[in-house]
């Protein structure tokens, strides 16, 4: 999915979506860690099952190349968003739209994120800084995707808008 240098392959991140592969890696979270964190935090018991701590250290460092804005927007290996002239031959070209492939992909990130955030008494018990420092990383890309999400969404807006009034004015000239 990945090069050496973190930069993703975003026809593997499209085959990986498109495959359901993106939905069970958040569904994973669901199962798994929200189990073991409700299991901690209202048992009373404060057991953390062998392997879940490598476990969540690889989950979250998954998720964070997965919704790494910088790094998908400017990777050397992308596909073209639309048909080309090159492209129209193939009639089941589908291309990849890095914003919408970051908006998917934060909005599932969100809800995770938050439960590992408000099980901070769980995360102080992990012998390493890691998951910690993961969590806080995923934090600050979320707010700092932000900007960007909402810039992409006014831009399709303003697109949509124009062509929406353009309409509207014809269709009052004819009628005039």
């Amino acid at each position: 999915m990945f090069d050496n240098r973190n930069n993703p392959y975003q026809l593997v991140l499209q085959n990986f979506v498109f495959s359901g592969a993106q939905d069970a890696f958040f569904d994973l979270f669901d199962r798994e860690v929200k189990t073991v964190i409700d299991c901690y935090s209202l048992s009373g018991i404060k057991y953390v099952p062998k392997g879940f701590e490598h476990f969540l250290d690889v989950w979250l460092s998954l998720a964070e190349r997965l919704s790494n804005s910088e790094r998908i927007l400017e990777t050397p290996h992308s596909i073209p968003s639309k048909k080309t002239d090159a492209i129209l031959a193939t009639s089941t070209y589908v291309g990849f739209e890095p914003m919408e492939y970051i908006i998917r992909t934060h909005r599932q990130l969100y809800a995770p994120i938050l439960t590992l955030w408000n099980a901070g008494e769980l995360l102080s018990t992990f012998k390493t800084k890691q998951i910690r420092s993961s969590v806080l990383l995923l934090i600050s890309e979320l707010f700092r995707a932000s900007s960007l999400i909402d810039k992409y969404i006014s831009k399709r807006k303003e697109v949509k808008t124009p062509t929406t009034a353009s309409t509207t004015a014809a269709a009052q000239a004819q009628v005039s």
